[in-house]
């Protein structure tokens, strides 16, 4: 049956954003929330209906009842995640120099505009076909001697190196679970560093995601970063061929036995997955538990809250 007023599918694309950052007790302001608005076009007319009727508002954020301390948690958030996109910035220069790197984004936590004191900072690359263990080698060796890697308990302001993909495989739809929310917002509020090009490949390739967001304004190539160093064009000539492939085999083989071994002491909620196309090291993949988190507010915001615009 249908509802009176605006329909069960508009207040769900207007209250997704909302209901998601929630999660992550960050409270968005209504142009945060029209951007985000999920697989709906929304006028703003109908976003300010919604927002007035399901959400309390503090200093422009708006929040779900009960949750106000987010305002105040989100400024926190986004000052903490400013400061580390700034060194996430800082080092992009970095992948000039790297071989085989055709882009590289932040994601996650930072991206999300969702990052706290102990966060680290998450980054996503892709690489050229047939050589990505040899661009993940390379590029942990370096961030591991610049002391700027993620490992054991080094975990504060530092970069996490845990997601690469070839630029043969950029479809992601085969990793999505069901329903996936996080997935959606994981590709809207990617920043890419390097390689811009490459990412708009990478959006085109995903378009059943990018399409989930018809309010979002197209991203520009404001800071991004392109171009190869002289010393980046050596090494990649260097390890043209048979040389390279010989030590790709190399690092693949090296990858797995390391696998075989950290398997037996990963939990079932971990999401491992080790290919000539991708690699990826979730100890904890915590999406189903997102999703259910959301599908929960949701059901509970949508049927259980009070009319506060009267």
């Amino acid at each position: 049956m249908k509802e009176k007023g605006q329909s069960i599918e508009l207040k769900k694309a207007v209250l997704s954003p909302v209901v998601f950052f929630d999660i992550f007790n960050h409270a968005l302001s209504p142009a945060e929330i029209h951007k985000f608005s999920f697989g709906k076009t929304i006028p703003y007319p109908t976003l300010d209906s919604i927002l007035n009727k399901y959400v309390y508002k503090r200093y422009g954020l708006c929040f779900i009842k009960g949750k106000q301390s987010n305002s105040d948690i989100s400024n926190a958030q986004s000052d903490v995640s400013k400061r580390l996109l700034g060194k996430a910035f800082k080092y992009a220069f970095l992948f000039r120099y790297l071989p085989y790197v055709k882009m590289v984004a932040v994601c996650n936590n930072v991206a999300f505009n969702c990052a706290d004191s102990d966060s680290d900072i998450d980054l996503f690359i892709i690489t050229e076909r047939n050589r990505i263990f040899i661009t993940r080698s390379v590029i942990t060796i370096l961030f591991h001697l610049l002391m700027i890697r993620r490992h054991g308990r080094l975990v504060k302001g530092r970069f996490c190196l845990s997601f690469f993909i070839s630029e043969s495989n950029m479809n992601l739809q085969k990793i999505a679970l069901k329903n996936d929310i996080y997935l959606h917002y994981w590709f809207r509020t990617l920043i890419p560093l390097y390689g811009f090009d490459q990412f708009n490949l990478f959006r085109e390739k995903n378009y059943w995601a990018n399409k989930m967001f018809p309010n979002s304004p197209s991203l520009t190539n404001d800071a991004c970063l392109e171009g190869k160093s002289v010393l980046r064009k050596t090494f990649e000539y260097l390890l043209r061929g048979n040389i390279g492939s010989r030590i790709e085999s190399l690092l693949s083989k090296s990858h797995q036995r390391r696998f075989k071994n950290r398997k037996k002491i990963l939990s079932e909620r971990a999401s491992v997955i080790i290919s000539d196309e991708m690699l990826k090291f979730h100890n904890v993949d915590k999406r189903n538990q997102y999703k259910a988190s959301f599908v929960k507010m949701m059901n509970l915001l949508l049927h259980d809250s009070e009319d506060i615009s009267s």
